[in-house]
């Protein structure tokens, strides 16, 4: 079942201090939105006309999509930010693939709760690997740094006191 609300509804939504009934009938004038819209044509009609935070806030509004239709947009979210990962040159885990896969399965209702859990208890292990990796990266990186100021800084107390010494032996 396609959903679709009324304009006016997200006035009653509460949107932020920034979309005032002004700015809403605004926007609602430049993309051509009619009295009512779907969540479809409000995502091809704004996008890039607002932020995508704010239109990530109101697709994921309950009145206009289902549960299904959430779990499914943010599965599609998930499968895009990984593509965006490996074509940076990020290979993405396969549990963090499974993961996105149990919760397509989770929405269509051909897996259980428990099912769901487990693949994503299993994809974050791998975000805490990475995370663990990166901590150990950026620790490593900050003792380099500080056995160079080290280094740098007994050069040159080395250096002022074969100054200091070359001084009182001449003089």
């Amino acid at each position: 079942m396609i959903r679709s609300i009324a304009i006016q509804d997200l006035q009653n939504w509460g949107l932020c201090r920034e979309y005032s009934p002004t700015r809403v009938e605004k926007i609602q004038r430049e993309v051509k939105l009619g009295k009512r819209a779907t969540a479809k044509t409000l995502y091809r009609r704004l996008y890039g006309v607002i932020p995508d935070t704010d239109l990530i806030w109101l697709l994921c509004h309950k009145p206009l999509l289902s549960e299904r239709q959430l779990r499914l947009f943010a599965a599609d979210c998930a499968a895009r930010a990984l593509l965006l990962e490996y074509r940076a040159g990020r290979k993405p885990d396969k549990r963090s693939y499974a993961a996105v896969r149990a919760a397509r399965l989770f929405a269509y209702g051909k897996i259980s709760a428990s099912e769901l859990a487990t693949a994503a208890n299993s994809a974050w292990a791998v975000e805490a690997w990475a995370a663990a990796a990166w901590a150990a990266e950026a620790a490593e990186a900050a003792a380099t740094a500080a056995w160079r100021v080290a280094a740098a800084a007994a050069w040159r107390v080395a250096a002022a006191a074969a100054r200091a010494r070359a001084a009182e032996e001449g003089a």
